[in-house]
């Protein structure tokens, strides 16, 4: 009973926020269980689920139905191949085409990695120089929260600020433009970030954003 729960649909998933594979599969419907992505693929149900961690990417699909599993590991970063050979077991082991999924996928991702080059080389473009912050920088810190994603902590030392979000993300900050600050995240793989203050009608800081959660400041006790 709960293996069944864990493989039963719990939400529905927009296909524009499915893995960027949907894009190939073209799937009727997508769905997540509990730790389990979820689609149609030649009238079957396939349940997988990746993991990636430095240095290392694993993904674990499953075929229910048929008593199908497949499991791939790799001991590099970012090794898409791992959807490929996934699919490719599939096909082999059921009516669909045969298909180039190495080819496929490599153009898939090569196209996202040259998006995403794109997205950094405008949002350095949109970047106004010469500005100033509105606060001296001990202004900053202090404590910000929303009730869904949580804290974020940002400290002052020696005119220097940084930002601690969770477990894994924190770094130096560096003034961008106007009260925006670039983040450095110490896992260097995560690149840089954008941090946006903002400020209430009393002329205190109130706010940070991080992309597009809005974190508000916690009073002092």
């Amino acid at each position: 009973e709960t293996v069944e729960e864990m493989f039963r649909p719990q939400t529905l998933v927009p296909r524009s926020q499915f893995y960027p594979t949907a894009q190939l599969t073209e799937p009727e419907w997508t769905t997540y269980g509990l730790a389990w992505f979820q689609h149609d693929y030649e009238g079957r149900k396939i349940d997988f689920h990746t993991g990636s961690i430095d240095g290392m990417v694993a993904i674990a699909g499953l075929i229910r139905d048929e008593e199908l599993g497949v499991y791939v590991l790799g001991n590099l970063d970012h090794v898409e191949v791992r959807h490929a050979l996934m699919y490719r077991v599939f096909d082999l082991f059921g009516h669909g085409q045969p298909r180039d999924w190495s080819a496929d996928l490599k153009e898939l991702y090569d196209g996202l990695a040259e998006q995403g080059e794109t997205a950094r080389m405008e949002r350095r473009a949109s970047r106004v120089e010469g500005t100033e912050a509105s606060h001296r920088p001990e202004t900053y810190a202090g404590t910000y929260s929303d009730p869904l994603f949580g804290t974020v902590q940002v400290s002052e030392s020696g005119g220097e600020l940084h930002l601690e979000y969770g477990p894994g993300l924190r770094g130096p900050m560096s003034h961008w433009h106007y009260d925006t600050f670039e983040v450095d995240w110490e896992a260097a793989w995560r690149g840089t970030g954008l941090a946006r203050f903002e400020t209430g009608s009393d002329g205190q800081v109130q706010a940070v954003v991080l992309g597009s959660s809005r974190f508000a400041r916690v009073p002092e006790a």
